[in-house]
């Protein structure tokens, strides 16, 4: 797992590499967002939400990002268990795989 640099107003940012083209983030146990590289070498970035943030050529463009747009500690987010979360991922995956096909 790959650590972002954390802003003073935001925990750390993890990083997992789900496969060569998907990198999942989660923050303080969250799920943040994903990044998709496409076939042509872009990374496309995405929310938790997965509202498109913005296109990259290079990894670490993208992941800042993510880092500049995942929601501040002073907003609580809603605790979900982890079968929520899980189906959250669940879902955002089978987002991407459409698009991808």
């Amino acid at each position: 797992m790959i650590r972002s640099a954390p802003r003073p107003d935001l925990g750390a940012i993890v990083w997992s590499r789900l496969d060569d083209d998907l990198s999942v983030a989660t923050r303080d146990g969250d799920f943040a967002g994903y990044i998709d590289r496409r076939s042509t070498g872009a990374f496309f970035v995405f929310d938790r939400d997965a509202r498109h943030v913005g296109t990259f050529a290079q990894i670490g463009a993208a992941r800042a990002a993510l880092g500049e747009c995942v929601r501040p500690v002073r907003t609580p987010l809603p605790r979900r268990s982890p079968s929520s979360a899980l189906s959250q991922l669940a879902a955002h995956a089978a987002h991407i795989l459409r698009k991808r096909t």
